[in-house]
């Protein structure tokens, strides 16, 4: 029994040994990591991922087996890998368009009304009128009556010889007709009142102003956001991964399925090797989950797509 546990123990040391001794410096400064999931065992770039708010960049790489003793169990496995900066999210609602509502204009009602307006006010007026005259016609005596002696003629029945023949004779008074302007009524004046003088139209006048009625409401509308309220930084860390009897084909091959089923992975990659594209389904993965994000086939990352191994 002894010497069982202390092979597996020997063998913790080697993985981590020959996994140090795989590491291979890249032009950012990460270490690129020797991954033990891969068949191939081709060297993949692990690079820091880039935030919005901070930018994590690791001084160095993990040197020797510091702090693995303290963590690591028989039959476990461990590989020292960079840990993109993380987050503790929050959730927040993010408002994307403010509540409004439709209107629509109600027209004013109006009416027609007959209107007066004064174009010339009332005034009185003084009016002369003249006096009134009568003609009236009157005889007048030019001259009475009185007696004359006029000059008679000889007549048939007596014929005068000698000397003329006088008669007294009555003359008739004379008149004639004179015309008096007789005055029947004086000269005066009155005064009379000539009435305002109007003029009538029509005018529109308004009986309900324009309103607005509301045709309808809309809510508010939301986006639900993750919001990073607390930042990890990067930095390389002992990762629990597959031990090479368990990272058969066949498991890794459950691996990218579960990737696949999961929308991260195409189908046609699903082959039971850890390249470059399922690198990159897994981190995909781990970010969309909370997971810590190293692009590994780590137990936690196993564990949490239920794949047996």
């Amino acid at each position: 029994m002894k010497k069982i546990v202390l092979l597996s123990a020997v063998s913790v040391v080697f993985v981590s040994l020959s996994t140090l001794s795989h590491q291979i410096k890249t032009e950012a400064g990460h270490a690129s990591i020797w991954n033990w999931n891969q068949k191939s065992h081709t060297h993949d770039e692990v690079a820091p991922v880039v935030e919005r708010a901070v930018v994590a960049t690791p001084t160095s790489t993990i040197k020797g087996m510091k702090g693995l003793d303290g963590i690591a169990k028989v039959g476990e496995c461990y590989v020292p890998a960079y840990v993109e900066a993380s987050c503790t999210n929050e959730t927040k609602k993010v408002l994307v368009q403010k509540a409004y509502t439709e209107t629509a204009v109600v027209a004013a009602v109006t009416k027609q009304v007959e209107r007066k307006v004064m174009i010339e006010s009332a005034k009185v007026i003084e009016e002369y009128i003249p006096a009134l005259y009568e003609n009236v016609s009157k005889r007048v005596l030019v001259s009475e009556a009185h007696t004359a002696w006029r000059k008679g003629s000889s007549s048939s029945i007596q014929k005068v010889v000698d000397g003329d023949t006088h008669c007294l004779v009555n003359v008739p008074a004379v008149y004639e007709t004179r015309v008096d302007k007789v005055l029947r009524i004086a000269a005066s004046s009155k005064t009379r009142t000539v009435p305002a003088v109007y003029k009538t139209y029509m005018e529109t006048i308004v009986v309900t102003p324009e309103t607005t009625r509301v045709v309808k409401s809309h809510d508010a509308v939301y986006n639900t956001v993750q919001e990073c309220v607390e930042k990890t930084a990067g930095a390389y860390q002992w990762r629990s991964i597959l031990c090479a009897e368990n990272a058969t084909t066949s498991v890794l091959r459950s691996v990218e399925k579960a990737l696949a089923d999961k929308g991260h992975l195409s189908t046609s990659k699903v082959d039971g090797t850890i390249d470059g594209a399922t690198e990159s389904a897994i981190k995909a993965y781990q970010r969309s989950t909370g997971l810590a994000v190293d692009g590994l086939v780590n137990i936690e990352t196993v564990k949490s797509l239920n794949v047996k191994y």
